[in-house]
């Protein structure tokens, strides 16, 4: 928030609307007047504040009847109308009012100029400039492209229809139709316009890659759940394997990695666990729980049972069936559980998960007698409670 408050700008109420116009935003509309003369540059200046002010303010006007408190912010290439999140349908007319605004002021445009008569000079030049902007704009900002209204129209109605935000199928199709409409602005001789739908390409793609890495983090995290509350093994390793082969990023890869080596764990595969994380990039920290259950199930049990301990004491998230398997199967849970209690403090969560990912793996005794322990350890702690 200080940041953007630095920003130069021009602030005003409109009909109670704030509006905030930065310097960046007279900069870049100026280029596109670029190679007119001084007036009609000024004019070009004029005529797109108020056309694009005009449009931001359909939005906002929308926005309010609906009962939601609006903003507008012109900066860089247009503008920035913000309001409060509601309903797909009512985002749906809110996002249509803006460009329809600016058909509206063209069509009042050719109205009047039409009634006037002919008009030249300056005149004429302000009325093309005004049709220009309010009329071809508006219908460029219609096309199904991300972030233009037409991009925003495409994923409410596909929201509407479907009753599923399809951001992924709508990211798509605004690279496909950036794609031909670059093309085309290029064999038309309209460079900057190709410049323009390289940039809507880039930012797509850019957006594209967010949805998939939100949607592989949904599908870990569900794939994980069932792993620890049912053991489903074979379902988590299928999840990260198809994660994994589509080249996810970094951080999405490490969580993949980690989600499969677990899941190997607890089938007993501790080559499969070793060869999950031997994927990683160099360097790559691995969480201490999982390099504790991989040393354990490889035989080095002073060296697993003191890095899953430092994993409690850095209260580090874990599995606890997988981790509960591990230690179960080199016959160190008494010894675990005696470190565990030394502790101080003691990690009461993530002793708790551990008793219960004991459950989970169908070690009911172990989980009684840790249970029983971390009872009493908590009585001699806290009498009162007793």
């Amino acid at each position: 928030m200080e940041s953007a408050q630095r920003v130069p700008a021009i602030r005003f109420r409109l009909g109670g609307i704030p509006v905030e116009v930065q310097v960046s935003f007279f900069l870049i509309i100026g280029l596109f007047g670029w190679g007119l003369s001084a007036t009609h540059w000024l004019i070009w200046l004029g005529v797109a504040f108020v056309s694009i002010l005009v449009h931001e303010l359909g939005h906002a006007v929308a926005a309010r009847s609906f009962g939601s408190p609006a903003s507008i912010s012109l900066y860089g290439f247009g503008g920035l109308t913000s309001y409060r999140q509601t309903t797909v349908h009512r985002s749906l007319v809110i996002t249509l009012a803006g460009p329809f605004s600016g058909l509206a002021l063209g069509a009042i445009v050719y109205v009047v100029s039409e009634a006037a008569g002919p008009v030249h000079g300056d005149v004429r030049a302000a009325v093309i400039i005004a049709l220009w902007i309010n009329v071809v704009w508006s219908l460029v900002n219609l096309l199904p492209i991300l972030p233009l209204d037409g991009g925003n129209v495409l994923r409410d109605i596909i929201h509407i229809v479907s009753g599923v935000d399809r951001e992924a199928l709508v990211r798509r199709v605004s690279i496909a139709v950036a794609v031909a409409g670059g093309v085309w602005a290029y064999t038309a001789g309209y460079p900057f316009s190709a410049l323009f739908a390289l940039f809507f390409i880039g930012t797509n793609l850019q957006g594209l890659r967010a949805v998939t890495a939100r949607q592989g983090e949904r599908r870990l995290v569900d794939a994980a759940s069932r792993l620890e509350s049912a053991g489903d093994v074979r379902g988590a390793t299928d999840v990260a394997d198809s994660i994994l082969r589509d080249r996810p990023d970094a951080a999405l890869e490490v969580q993949a990695a980690i989600v499969e080596a677990w899941a190997c764990l607890q089938a007993r595969d501790v080559s499969g666990a070793q060869a999950a994380l031997a994927g990683l990039p160099e360097g790559t920290p691995v969480p201490l729980h999982l390099r504790g259950a991989l040393a354990l199930a490889s035989g080095a049990t002073d060296q697993g049972l003191a890095l899953v301990v430092d994993g409690f004491v850095q209260h580090g998230r874990f599995s606890p069936r997988g981790l509960a398997v591990q230690v179960h199967a080199a016959g160190v849970t008494d010894d675990l559980v005696e470190r565990l209690l030394l502790l101080d403090p003691l990690d009461q969560e993530g002793a708790m998960q551990l008793q219960a990912g004991l459950e989970h793996a169908g070690l009911h005794r172990e989980a009684v007698d840790l249970g029983a322990r971390l009872r009493e350890r908590f009585r001699r702690e806290q009498p009162g409670l007793g």
